[in-house]
Parts: C-alpha cells; sequence; structure tokens
C-alpha cells in the first residue's frame, strides 16, 4: 500500500495479486507554493500575502511567520532544508525569535500591575518536559552539540548525519510528544522515520544543486497531516521569483516507473544484482542446470516487465552472469549422468552466508589472500583495515589531503609499515594536495579507494582504543554522527568478513577478527567486550567497572547494587546537595531529583535505579546461560541473596561465558559455608544439594571476594605460558576428572554441574 509507486498494474501482474486504487486521504493535505511574500495554491492561484509584524534578521523568506502561524495554534512544524549548514542556522533565527517572544513576556509579567493576569505567550512549551530532554542530551556519553543545546532549550531543534545517534532519537522523540515544536532537517528524514506535522515546509525546490526529485518531493509533504495524529495537514515550497517555473513543474511532475533492479545499466555489460541473485539460488540449492535458472528468472519482476521480450535478451544476461561465477570459482560445473549441473564452491558458500555482493567479495577475498602472506601484528591496525567497509568511503568526499599528510609524517613505523602492505604511497598523498589525482583514470581511482579506506582504518583505530568521538571528530576533521555511522558501518562488515573467513576455513584469520564486531560497534578495547553485552553499559561505564574490578558478566551477576551504585555516582561530576548563593529551595529540589543516567528511548534513572538494573540485567544473561547447559534452577523464591561484596570473576584468557556461569551458580543455587564449600570442591563432592562443581579455574576473584579454591597448578603460570583451554559438554551424571589439569569439561544433567 503506497502513494509513491505508479506502476501498480505492474506489481499487481508481477504478484499476481488483486489491484484495488483510491484517491481518499483519510487527513486532508493541502499543497501550497510560497512565491517571494505571496502563497498560491497548487493551481497557482493566490491565496494571500505573508506580512510579517516586524522584519527578522536572516529570515528574507518569512519562515518565521510561517512557524509562529503553526506554533500558535498549539501544533508542529517540520522544516526540510538542503544542507545541515542551512539546518543550523535556521533553527537557530527560529529560536532566537522564540527567545524574544519569551523575555518580552518576562518583562510584561514583572511590569504588571498587582500582579494582573496577563494572555499567555503565544509560543508555548511543556518547560518541564524540554528541561527533561536538555538534561537527556547533556548526559549523552559524548559532549552535546553546542548548538543543539541552544535551541532545544526553546522549542526548536534540528535533524542531520551530523548529530549522533542518541541525539537524532531524543531529537525525534521529543518531536514526536510535541516538547520540541520546530524540527529543521535534511531531505534524508523525508522517507523511514515517521515524524508527522501539521505544517511541512520545504525551504528551497533545490538540493544538491539540483531540482528536488518528485518522488522525495512527495515523501517530504506526505508528512504533513498523518493519521491518528492530526486533522489536517498542508505544506509549503518556498521559492525565489526565478524558481517559479521549476516549483510548478514539480507540483504537478508524475512519478517515474518502479523499476526491476536486475535490469543491466547504461555502459555496463552485467548488472551486479543479477550476478548476486543468479549466484544466490545457485549456491542455496534452489537451482542447479540452466533450466531452473531460467524457470527462476521467469518468476523475476523483470520478466514481468519485459513480457515476451524476455527470452530472447534475457538468456544471453543469464548465460553471462554464470559464466561471470565459474570463471570466478563461486559454483562449479559438474556433470552427472550426462547433465550438466551448477554446484556452490566453498568460497560461493561462504559469499553467500556473509552476505557479500560478488564483486564486493572478489575485492575483499584478494585483500585477505595479501593479508595471509604478510600481517603486520605489532598494531592492530592491519586487522581493522580488513573489516573497513569500502562502500563507506563516500564520507570522505572533502577529505583534507594537507591534513592526511600531517597524520602520515606523525605516524609510527609499524603503522605506516601497514600502510605501504596494503598500497598507501606517499607520493600519491603529495599530488592529491596538488590536486594532480583524477578518478577517471582507472589505476589512480585504484589508489583514491585505498588510500580513503586506509583513512578511514586509522579512524577506526583510535574509535576502538577508546579516544572519545568528539576528540575523534576534531582530529580528523567530520563530525560525531558520520563517526558513528562508521562505526555501525564497519561493525556489520566486521561480522561479514569474520562469517567469510569461517566458511573459507580460514580459522587463524577468523579468530584475528572476530572481536572487531562488538569493539566497532560500542568503540572499545578488547577486555570491554564481555561487559558491553549488557544494554544499560556504554563503553565509558563498562571501562569504569572493569577499572573497578568486575571484569565479567558473571562479575557484575554476584556484585552488589550499592557497589556498582558508589562506581556511577563517583564517576559523575560532583553536585552538592546544599542550597547555594541566590537558589530557592524548589530549585534544590528539582536538582536533586536530576536524573543522571540517561538511555535512549527509556526514562531516566538515578544511580541507585540504574546499578539494580544492571545487576539484574547480568544475573538475567547468568541465569540464560545456565538454563542452556541444562542445569535446572530452584524457584526464584528459593533463591539465596547474593554474597556480600560480589560474585567471581575468573582471571585468565578466553575462559567461556559457561564456566564463568557456573561460578555464578555455586553461589545462586547453593549456598555452603565457605570453608566447607572449598573442601568439597576440592575433593569432587557436592556442593549444597544444587550443583556439584569441581573448579580447575584459579582463584575466585573479585572486589571483596576471598579465593575459593586454586585447584590448578597451571594458574600459577604467567599467562602466556597457560594452555589453552577448552569446553565439552556430557551429559553424564557423574563428576569428569582434570585431565592434564590444562582442560575444563563442563559436565551437566538435572541435577549435577562440573567445571
Amino acid at each position: 500500500m503506497s502513494a509513491t509507486l505508479p506502476n501498480l498494474d505492474l506489481l499487481s501482474r508481477w504478484l499476481d495479486a488483486q489491484l484495488y486504487r483510491t484517491d481518499y486521504r483519510p487527513v486532508p493535505l493541502t499543497e501550497s507554493v510560497k512565491v517571494g511574500s505571496v502563497l498560491y495554491d497548487r493551481s497557482m492561484k493566490r491565496i494571500r500575502e505573508i506580512r510579517p509584524s516586524k522584519t527578522i534578521k536572516g529570515d528574507d523568506d518569512q519562515v518565521v511567520p510561517l512557524c509562529l502561524e503553526t506554533v500558535t495554534a498549539g501544533h508542529s512544524v517540520l522544516i526540510f532544508c538542503p544542507t545541515k549548514k542551512w539546518c543550523e542556522l535556521l533553527a537557530e533565527t527560529i529560536a532566537r525569535e522564540f527567545y524574544t517572544i519569551f523575555c518580552e513576556y518576562s518583562k510584561k509579567l514583572k511590569n504588571s500591575e498587582g500582579g494582573a493576569a496577563l494572555e499567555p505567550p503565544v509560543v508555548r512549551l511543556n518547560w518541564d518536559a524540554v528541561r527533561d530532554v536538555v538534561a537527556q542530551l547533556k548526559h549523552l556519553p559524548v559532549s552535546l552539540d553546542p548548538v543543539l543545546g541552544k535551541t532545544v532549550q526553546y522549542g526548536v531543534a534540528f535533524h542531520h548525519a551530523g548529530l549522533t545517534f542518541d541525539e537524532r532519537d531524543i531529537v525525534e522523540g521529543a518531536f514526536r510528544q510535541g516538547v520540541v515544536k520546530v524540527l529543521v532537517a535534511t531531505s534524508t528524514l523525508s522517507s523511514g522515520v515517521n515524524l508527522p506535522a501539521r505544517r511541512v515546509i520545504i525551504r528551497s525546490p533545490i538540493f544538491r544543486g539540483k531540482l528536488i526529485e518528485v518522488l522525495a518531493y512527495q515523501q517530504m509533504v506526505g508528512r504533513a497531516g498523518r493519521k491518528g495524529v492530526d486533522t489536517q495537514g498542508e505544506s509549503i515550497l518556498v521559492c525565489k521569483q526565478s524558481e517559479k517555473s521549476k516549483a510548478v513543474s514539480l507540483l504537478t511532475a508524475a512519478l517515474k516507473p518502479v523499476q526491476s533492479c536486475l535490469v543491466v545499466r547504461e555502459g555496463a555489460t552485467l548488472s551486479s544484482n543479477m550476478k548476486r541473485a543468479i549466484m544466490e539460488v545457485i549456491v542455496s540449492g534452489v537451482a542447479s542446470s540452466a533450466s531452473e535458472v531460467q524457470s527462476y528468472a521467469a518468476c523475476t519482476m523483470l520478466a514481468a516487465s519485459l513480457g515476451e521480450e524476455l527470452s530472447a535478451g534475457t538468456s544471453d544476461v543469464i548465460s553471462n552472469c554464470i559464466q561471470f561465477l565459474v570463471d570466478n570459482e563461486f559454483i562449479r560445473v559438474q556433470m552427472v549422468n550426462e547433465s550438466t549441473l551448477y554446484v556452490p564452491s566453498q568460497l560461493g558458500t561462504a559469499v553467500l552466508a556473509s552476505a557479500l555482493a560478488p564483486d564486493e567479495a572478489l575485492a575483499v577475498f584478494a585483500q585477505l589472500q595479501r593479508a595471509r602472506k604478510c600481517f603486520v601484528l605489532s598494531c592492530e591496525l592491519h586487522v581493522i583495515y580488513q573489516v573497513t567497509p569500502i562502500y563507506m568511503l563516500d564520507a570522505w568526499a572533502e577529505l583534507d589531503w594537507f591534513h592526511y599528510m600531517s597524520l602520515w609524517e606523525q605516524m609510527p613505523v609499524d603503522m605506516k609499515k601497514v600502510a605501504e602492505l596494503v598500497g598507501v604511497e606517499e607520493g600519491f598523498l603529495a599530488r592529491a594536495i596538488s590536486g594532480r589525482v583524477s578518478a577517471r583514470c582507472a589505476k589512480q581511482a585504484r589508489l583514491l579507494t585505498v588510500h580513503k579506506r586506509f583513512y578511514t582504518a586509522l579512524v577506526l583505530n583510535d574509535l576502538v582504543n577508546e579516544m572519545p568521538l568528539s576528540d575523534a571528530a576534531r582530529k580528523y576533521k567530520t563530525t560525531r554522527g558520520v563517526l558513528q555511522s562508521l562505526q555501525q558501518s564497519s561493525a556489520t562488515f566486521a561480522g561479514m568478513v569474520t562469517v567469510f573467513c569461517n566458511r573459507l576455513g580460514w580459522h587463524n584469520m577468523e579468530l584475528l577478527l572476530n572481536d572487531f564486531q562488538s569493539r566497532l560497534t560500542f568503540g572499545v578495547q578488547r577486555e570491554l567486550c564481555d561487559l558491553v553485552r549488557l544494554s544499560l553499559l556504554n563503553g565509558q561505564r563498562a571501562r569504569i567497572l572493569y577499572d573497578a574490578g568486575y571484569q565479567t558478566v558473571a562479575a557484575v551477576a554476584g556484585a552488589a547494587s550499592s557497589h556498582v551504585e558508589n562506581l556511577l555516582r563517583n564517576a559523575a561530576p560532583f553536585v552538592s546537595k546544599k542550597v547555594a548563593d541566590g537558589e530557592t529551595e524548589f530549585e534544590v529540589a528539582e536538582r536533586n531529583r536530576t536524573r543522571c543516567i540517561w538511555l535512549t528511548g527509556r526514562k531516566g534513572l538515578t544511580e541507585r535505579e540504574a546499578a539494580a538494573l544492571v545487576v539484574m540485567e547480568a544475573r538475567q544473561l547468568i541465569e540464560q546461560h545456565v538454563d542452556l547447559l541444562g542445569v535446572r534452577r530452584r524457584p526464584a523464591d528459593d533463591v539465596p541473596a547474593c554474597p556480600p561484596g560480589g560474585a567471581a570473576s575468573i582471571g585468565h584468557a578466553q575462559v567461556t561465558r559457561a564456566a564463568e556461569s557456573s561460578i555464578y551458580i555455586n553461589w545462586l543455587y547453593t549456598k555452603p559455608s565457605r570453608r566447607s564449600a572449598d573442601t568439597a570442591i576440592k575433593r569432587g563432592e557436592s556442593v549444597g544439594s544444587g550443583a556439584t562443581a569441581v573448579l580447575p579455574c584459579g582463584p575466585v576473584t573479585g572486589p571483596g571476594v576471598e579465593p575459593v579454591c586454586a585447584a590448578n597448578p597451571s594458574d600459577a603460570l604467567p599467562r602466556e605460558q597457560q594452555q589453552p583451554e577448552t569446553v565439552s559438554h556430557s551429559h553424564s551424571a557423574s563428576t569428569n576428572s582434570i585431565q592434564n589439569q590444562q582442560t575444563e569439561t563442563v559436565s551437566h544433567s538435572n541435577n549435577c554441574l562440573s567445571l
């Protein structure tokens, strides 16, 4: 169901569905055009003239009066601007006018004789809700955008890719709830995010140097007057006198028909989407012969759109695609009973499992092959380069090459070695500074891609080593929002490349890449990967707990919430509870009620509430692991209280989460005396009535926890001398012995667990 699909008959024919059309819109929408100071309707009939009561600096097109008309009536306004800078400037202008209105009202209130009743200001805000939004923004892990911090105090905000994900989520929520009355955004907000408004203003018909596409315009005006939110909607396209003809063509133009993505683009021999589609049906086992591939092609939207023309042209395209897949070893040709069958290769299976496109997979495959021959492990940059997305290089469309050269000159020797291995050349940087690099030349275009990708890897290297986002933005001369987008895309790509290596059987490479998905997502070092599984912990809070001795989820699960509360409280700037000079009792009470822990999409929390939720979530995670082990838990009412000081954390490397879970089980299901438990554990006897535990895993440590046992002599060795640990599962009810004191064995039944 859509208002922006013109060729619905093609879709209905392709899906073999019945088609229903209607022009009915539940909430009526009025489209208009503002040329100069005059407002016209869709047929260019004059409606009225905009006559502001005063001239506002920086508002030559009377956008502020249009906003005031709607906000005064108690509704919201959504404004679309071509650029991020324009969004910020317009938001500042509108916020400044709202501030003036509030100041004038305050003066009238003070000068009113005998406290005479005054009419409320034309702009009415929920000040408590506004303060909550400001507090949320101020308590984000990254510093608040200074312009957004000024405008949002007066019910005005902006939204573009330069903001962080958290800032965008908070702004969207505030606008949806009516706390923010005016939102200025770039065109990316027009699709995907449901943010309805009474009035939509499109600041210019020209975006990125050309006329807005009809589909983008329809998406923008479609935000006005959404069902269930408003009773009517209106859109205003603002343009200059010289742009009037363009505005008319935009209002009257028809939408472009939807077409299949399998169509070969102009100038290309093969469609990348067609190559991917055919590879997927063969590798997944849906089709294994030429006739089956043809049958698949006949079911596509491309076939529905071509009709009778399908057989001649498409057969050649399919044959060319299959030949491409065979030549590049994605599939193999196999003869079975004189029949030609297509079977997937290991490379094809890896590409399908990783969700990489065939062309992209070939590039990744070539780079990984080169890296396997010579890998720099003295720093993490070479590994990070392998998980840096190839398709995110548009983020550096205006790269400062002189700044790039400055970073190059300051680079350590091992990082320069990585640069040389991946193809970065100092001479290329010098040519780029002087503007002698052309993307039209294939060789230079390839080098440009390598250099931009390496620059992205430098950014990601700093982020995974916990450089604050704002510091990284300053160092690399970009916005925090762009860096977060790079982080998330790289995290996804890291997961894809890790699966790719796994299916190829390159397990050594897989081990090197394995942790980078979570590290890139949260911007943390390797040791924090376990803690950031808790949704209430970001990288900053996880680091606080880790430094205090809570190094695993199991350790947090056994922590006293009061101890976690103290850590969170001491990590925040100190705020006195006493009355400051010139402060009222109401202001003191408001300050003391301030929520210090904010999570996107949730209500603010005090340190005590946050600490209790962190510990509870950690225990729930451990209980889920216990359930996966097949251990029967006691009813919730019979579970003993957490021992004072916290539960266990295990000191040596790569102990599995199942092993950590069993430490927690030790006190969760049984709670014997420390001395008797220690004796029983060493003998391999039953501990209490709930579990049998043999712990060859070294001393149990944690803040305020004394060692339980040290049954494994190898724990006394330095970490690098310890033998690798493995976990195996058995359904035997008996306790497995420790073999060579080097293997951790988990054995479980209804009432028995051995570690």
